[in-house]
């Protein structure tokens, strides 16, 4: 006789344990699991579904296949599964009539997971204006900028490049020749050599961003416009990436240039 909806949640999925007797899903605080051996922890971290039930090669000593619960096959690490989660997915799948389930860690993961599976980029979703919070600014902030500037796009490289380069590379920079003349007690060094290297590495970097940018733009017309694949765009954005290469052997000429002058700083000529 089928459980009824109301059996379904309360018992679904969970077989009661055979020691305690306990009616209730214990909640299994572990982050790892016990193999048998070697040979059975990479069967089981391939994630080959044949090898999760039953398990494999547990005539070990100490080890016994009698030794596992059936509910506990397969497990290899919390974070892709845990005994106690996989009660509520299998509770989820006999009340939902399904094939299976997934729990997440927050409504906005499942949505996620949700949406991507069934979408691809250039897809459209068309949804209440109405929803709940959470899930309308999903919709119409965090996945737009997935779908049309992260996925694969060299215009992300540029902004990467530009962004690390003034944040991080030209404050170090200020920071380095500061220090470095105090260090060596220098009132007045001669910063030729200095400044050929820094705008060496600033033109360059201004290069960069630029050809990067061409090419994400290039990249997303040819994708998402032309509907062409991956292979064929990266033929379309050789010579920019040619010349970014060209760009960066100077721009590495540059550094160089820069490191060679603060850790040989001289002092500056005095004026006749």
């Amino acid at each position: 006789m089928p459980w009824k909806p109301e059996t379904l949640a309360l018992h679904a999925g969970h077989t009661p344990d055979s020691t305690t007797r306990s009616r209730a899903v214990p909640i299994y605080q572990t982050t790892s699991y016990v193999f048998a051996d070697t040979e059975d922890a990479a069967q089981l971290f391939s994630l080959k579904p044949e090898v999760w039930a039953p398990r494999l090669n547990l005539d070990r000593d100490g080890l016994r296949p009698g030794d596992f619960n059936p509910e506990a096959t397969g497990n290899i690490y919390t974070r892709i599964m845990n005994p106690t989660t996989d009660v509520l997915e299998k509770r989820m799948m006999h009340l939902e009539g399904g094939v299976g389930a997934l729990a997440t860690s927050s409504g906005s993961s499942a949505i996620t997971y949700a949406v991507i599976n069934i979408c691809r980029p250039g897809d459209n979703i068309v949804s209440s204006a109405s929803l709940y919070g959470g899930t309308y600014n999903l919709f119409l902030h965090t996945l737009p900028q997935i779908n049309y500037y992260t996925h694969g796009s060299q215009v992300t490289v540029s902004h990467g490049h530009l962004a690390f380069f003034g944040a991080y590379a030209l404050l170090n920079l200020m920071t380095f020749y500061y220090a470095m003349p105090k260090m060596k007690g220098i009132a007045v060094y001669d910063d030729r050599r200095g400044k050929i290297g820094f705008w060496t590495m600033c033109s360059a970097m201004m290069i960069m961003g630029l050809t990067f940018g061409v090419a994400g733009v290039l990249q997303s017309y040819i994708e998402r416009v032309l509907g062409m694949g991956y292979m064929v765009a990266q033929g379309y954005m050789r010579l920019w990436m040619g010349v970014t290469m060209v760009a960066g052997v100077f721009f590495l000429g540059g550094l160089l240039t820069t490191v060679v002058d603060l850790f040989t700083l001289r002092p500056a000529k005095a004026q006749a």
